[in-house]
């Protein structure tokens, strides 16, 4: 990104942002409407967490958003994304700084041998950013670069959402955008492997959603839930259906990259990271920016980093500043998911959290430290909540919002899903 384009972008100063706030909630829609939401959800695109015990997992009122903030926080994501791929591809080249990143050995090792040259195919390449309004205006608290998900919550629920709401308008639909750019990307898309790990609910909604939108496409599908269950023939990938093998056109990953080092030689992980003819969506080099240790290497990357040091807290390494005894600070594993292993002193116990600085400084590359940021609240039917609008980018354009909403401060699994929509001016 240019010094001239920065220039053109918004950051409100802290004066200024409380004031302005860029969204709010609109009011709740009745209780029988959104069971019959619930309902088509869980059927017809594989939502089926709605509720966790009594606790229904989406939120009945819909955030409105205001068209200029959502015109803002395209364009933040979009160079976001360009900053994020020009990084990526210097990475690949630059072997000496991936111990840095927290990669496991057997990850980088597999990288080595193959290089930038020799990298496994990109398709439909998705991320997700997730955006705080704070009282320092818009920041990112991280980008979801390697198995980003939402996507049902970010089409389905927020059209459906949309629909009580005349004059208001959605921001995308990703699970459409991605299967464009799947039939885009991949000349003969005909059959296609989807991976999620077993035991993960949540995972397996996304790759049967995305089944299903392919499907809809007269691509064929095959659901799989170990890399075993592919069979690799000079980088080529196949898949067995029914009592054939089926050569496949391409995968989608939705198992995490550090997740497929731990099952061992000779099954063929290595092929989503290098020496694959296959294309994957997202391919396994993503690794190296879903990092949370990234922010690190920027003074060392000739690559530009400029909006990502606007909008992304200051981070550390463990080792280089006394985190352990800061309240303004958060720790965070190099590669946590849906706020699971990110942690704040003064909110757990103190025997808990000497557990937590002690597995830190024994494994240091595994953490980073981040500043916290002030993210403000905005009142609903439900009290005060901390909104999280997650932009989705596909091939680097805006594809849709995955809104997230919480009593609390930290955005984690217990968030609620909510339905973004962008208000008329």
């Amino acid at each position: 990104m240019t010094q001239s384009a920065l220039r053109g972008l918004r950051f409100p100063s802290s004066r200024d942002a409380t004031k302005d706030i860029p969204f709010r909630f609109g009011p709740e829609i009745c209780l029988e409407t959104f069971r019959e939401i619930q309902t088509q959800l869980c059927l017809d695109y594989f939502k089926w967490d709605i509720q966790i015990g009594d606790v229904s997992t989406l939120f009945r009122q819909p955030l409105l958003m205001q068209p200029d903030a959502w015109n803002e926080l395209k364009e933040f994501s979009e160079n976001l994304s360009a900053e994020l791929f020009s990084m990526e591809r210097e990475l690949l080249d630059r072997p000496e700084l991936w111990t840095r990143l927290g990669i496991p050995r057997e990850i980088r090792n597999v990288l080595k041998e193959a290089g930038r040259q020799n990298s496994t195919k990109s398709v439909a390449r998705t991320l997700r950013f997730d955006f705080h309004y704070t009282t320092e205006g818009w920041r990112i608290s991280e980008v979801n670069s390697d198995v980003p998900g939402g996507h049902a919550e970010a089409s389905a629920f927020t059209a459906m959402m949309a629909s009580q709401f005349p004059g208001m308008e959605i921001a995308g639909d990703p699970a459409d955008a991605w299967a464009n750019a799947m039939q885009k990307d991949v000349k003969s898309c005909r059959n296609v492997a989807l991976l999620s790990a077993p035991g993960f609910l949540e995972d397996q909604q996304v790759t049967m959603l995305l089944a299903a939108t392919l499907e809809k496409r007269g691509i064929r599908t095959h659901l799989l839930h170990h890399p075993e269950q592919l069979k690799w023939k000079n980088g080529h990938a196949s898949a067995v259906a029914g009592n054939a093998s089926v050569a496949l056109d391409a995968i989608v990953r939705f198992y995490q990259g550090e997740w497929l080092a731990r099952r061992g030689k000779n099954n063929g992980w290595e092929y989503f990271f290098s020496g694959g003819e296959t294309p994957i969506s997202n391919y396994g080099a993503a690794i190296l920016t879903e990092s949370k240790r990234l922010p690190l290497l920027f003074n060392l990357l000739k690559s530009s980093s400029e909006l990502w040091r606007h909008l992304l807290p200051d981070c550390w390494d463990p080792r280089e500043t006394d985190w352990t005894r800061d309240d303004g600070s958060v720790l965070k594993a190099t590669f946590s998911n849906t706020g699971d292993s990110v942690y704040f002193r003064g909110h757990m116990p103190v025997k808990q959290w000497k557990k937590i600085v002690l597995r830190a400084q024994k494994s240091p590359e595994q953490w980073v430290v981040q500043r916290r940021f002030d993210p403000v609240r905005i009142e609903s039917c439900a009290g005060f909540i901390y909104p999280c609008i997650g932009v989705f980018t596909i091939n680097g354009n805006v594809a849709g919002i995955y809104a997230r909403v919480s009593g609390k401060s930290t955005i984690d699994f217990r968030a609620m899903d909510a339905a973004c929509l962008i208000a008329e001016k």
